[in-house]
């Protein structure tokens, strides 16, 4: 039987066909087996200690009423016409717009009193947020079923606003 002899490669080439026989051969399993092990695992990790929010607020298409409109008018650093709606959790409605510098800013309004519970500015990609606290004393309607000192957190995303409760114990 006539076998015709393999070609030779040059130097480098020749190396590197050599590595890559190298790595698939049998003997390696275990190394792609353990690499493809830690990329999962790492991935998991990732995925676990990443952030996990209890809501995720869409906008929606809410029109401005006089208690947000004479609040927001009240400060002149915020772009009124710029306002934009958020579902609401618990009671508390979400808004943003920019302030006079351009920076997204991110507004709460308790709907039980018709009152701005904070407002927050941050320069781009900073992302501005604002935080609500249950306490006995505010007799605050979104607070009702909390534990006093839980603090609501709304963070300003690019398309939403992300909230974590965050229960005292």
């Amino acid at each position: 039987m006539n076998r015709a002899a393999p070609a030779r490669l040059p130097g480098a080439a020749a190396e590197a066909a050599g590595r890559w026989h190298r790595l698939t051969a049998a003997p390696s399993l275990p190394l792609w087996i353990a690499a493809i092990a830690g990329v999962a695992i790492t991935g998991a990790v990732a995925w676990v200690a990443g952030p996990h929010y209890d809501a995720v607020l869409q906008p929606t298409d809410r029109e401005i009423d006089d208690p947000l409109r004479s609040q927001v008018g009240d400060d002149a650093d915020l772009d009124i016409a710029g306002l934009r709606s958020y579902a609401a959790f618990r009671g508390v409605e979400p808004w943003s717009t920019i302030d006079r510098d351009g920076s997204p800013c991110l507004l709460i309004i308790d709907r039980s009193t018709d009152l701005i519970l904070d407002v927050a500015c941050a320069p781009a990609g900073a992302g501005a947020f604002v935080e609500a606290a249950a306490w006995p004393t505010l007799d605050r309607a979104f607070a009702d079923g909390l534990p006093d000192g839980t603090v609501i957190r709304f963070l300003l995303g690019d398309e939403t606003v992300d909230v974590s409760v965050i229960r005292a114990p």
